[in-house]
């Protein structure tokens, strides 16, 4: 179903209007006196309980991506974390940062038995993430507060009933420690605390709750230097068992490259297993609506999106425990070797065959990608933020931030490796929060190939206007040949 067309019919079913704030909506529902009768429409027109239906509607139009970096996971990376963190079993789970719950409804699906205590910081998203739970009949606790201070705002408890949760709002917030046997999270990425990122900080929260974690990051935390020392203390403590580096296009707002960490606080000898996920998986294409504009409106966009077959993630649970092409078991001595890397190219033995592989040589290969960069950066973009958002520019600005900090880490990879050319960092475009577009040539030698073709239609342009100006010129000047002639009107002093 479209996202549009779903959209409207949860708010039919929860009798609301698009006007109307749709965390409010289901905060409603969910405290109304008729709250069962909701919970039946609801299970009625989406009778598949291991989807988040709620998930992709508050993405796409009410997540904060900007400043709370609101990334919600989508049901395949779900699911196959649910998948590696049941494989030793576990009654109580820890969902930290839980969001609308799609983790933990991704666990539920494959343990109806489970005890669910969330803990998400957005107090905007609580009433999705207490429906998620109530509509599956899961019972637990949900708390309104911070993993990462532990201070805790609101609380409330889920009983299990005959068919759906009841919700208690907790008159006292809750003092005592969570406990759990198993955790899961994926976290806000990259936040920082002292000028540092915070990332490995929920590994440890999760740690602290539950003697099982699996945890979604960013991939770029398994190798980045300003997070070498957090990496250090988990590794030698013993507490990574495996990092598996995913591939993209698992997120729906957003493009960025993940890594799942299993973590736990008894593994033995301290071995970490590391997965090369990048290449598996499949795709599908997700159609969405355009918002906006008539035009937009009835415009179709297709994204293509990840996912896994049940095959594909029962070979990812696997490999956590084997070696193979794709996967190896290192020592806390060979991390340490490698700056206590956690991706699996760091130690990958290549083959006498792959060592003799024939290619150009690599500055060659980034002088031709930086052509295309030069000419790609000889025109620049000031947008307004608004405008941006109005005209569909939202998505090239989101790209090229993305596009920055890949080219940074590709950068720092080509030092490493001894290469003295670097990418050229995208420069095309830029937000505003004043009211301003503005498009300027940036290149002093080149002339940007849009700029080419603007200029002929500029030129088209003013000679029409040009010519519309001397007709009406000619009619002005007419006009005053009888007043002139007349003596009505003169030019002299």
């Amino acid at each position: 179903m479209e996202l549009k067309d779903k959209y409207k019919l949860l708010l039919n079913t929860f009798e609301a209007k698009e006007s109307e704030n749709f965390s409010d909506t289901i905060s409603r529902v969910l405290f109304s006196s008729n709250r069962n009768a909701y919970f039946d429409k609801y299970k009625e027109l989406f009778p598949d309980l291991n989807e988040d239906e709620l998930r992709s509607c508050w993405q796409f139009w009410h997540a904060d991506r900007e400043e709370k970096k609101q990334d919600y996971t989508s049901t395949p990376l779900a699911t196959l974390c649910a998948k590696l963190l049941l494989k030793d079993g576990g009654n109580v789970l820890y969902d930290c940062c839980a969001g609308s719950g799609t983790l933990s409804v991704a666990v539920w699906s494959q343990n109806n038995d489970i005890t669910i205590i969330c803990e998400e910081l957005d107090g905007e998203v609580i009433p999705l993430l207490l429906f998620n739970l109530a509509v599956r009949n899961i019972p637990g606790e949900v708390r309104n507060g911070n993993a990462l201070t532990g201070e805790t705002e609101r609380a409330w408890r889920l009983t299990r009933g005959q068919s759906y949760s009841s919700i208690e709002e907790m008159m006292f917030v809750p003092d005592y420690p969570i406990k759990a046997d198993i955790a899961i999270s994926n976290p806000p990425f990259n936040i920082r605390m002292d000028g540092k990122k915070q990332n490995f900080s929920f590994c440890e929260r999760c740690l602290q709750v539950a003697e099982k974690a699996v945890v979604i990051l960013p991939a770029g935390s398994s190798t980045s230097n300003d997070e070498v020392d957090f990496r250090k203390s988990l590794i030698e403590r013993h507490k990574v068992i495996s990092c598996i580096q995913m591939p993209s296009g698992l997120f729906e707002s957003t493009g960025v490259v993940t890594a799942i960490y299993l973590l736990g606080n008894n593994n033995i000898n301290g071995a970490v297993s590391l997965v090369d996920a990048t290449k598996a998986g499949s795709t599908y294409i997700r159609e969405q609506r355009g918002e906006g504009s008539k035009s937009h409106t009835e415009r179709i966009y297709k994204k293509e999106m990840a996912t896994f077959t049940d095959v594909q993630m029962d070979a990812i649970c696997t490999m956590t425990q084997h070696e193979s092409e794709v996967s190896k078991i290192v020592s806390v001595e060979e991390l340490a070797e490698k700056k206590y890397s956690l991706q699996f190219g760091n130690y990958k033995i290549i083959s006498p065959d792959e060592g003799n592989t024939l290619h150009r040589d690599f500055n060659d290969i980034i002088n031709d990608i930086n052509k295309i960069n030069r000419v790609r950066n000889t025109l620049k973009v000031t947008i307004n933020k608004v405008w941006a958002e109005q005209l569909g520019l939202k998505i090239i600005l989101d790209l090229s931030n993305e596009n920055k900090e890949v080219t940074a880490k590709i950068n720092d990879s080509l030092s490493k490796l001894g290469i003295k050319e670097k990418i050229v960092e995208a420069d095309y475009i830029a937000q505003t929060n004043s009211k301003e577009l503005k498009i300027v040539q940036m290149d002093k030698e080149m002339l940007s190939p849009v700029f080419e073709s603007f200029l002929m239609l500029w030129r088209q342009h003013i000679t029409t206007m040009n010519n519309m100006e001397n007709l009406y010129l000619a009619e002005l000047r007419d006009s005053l040949l009888e007043p002139l002639m007349t003596g009505r009107l003169s030019f002299e002093e």
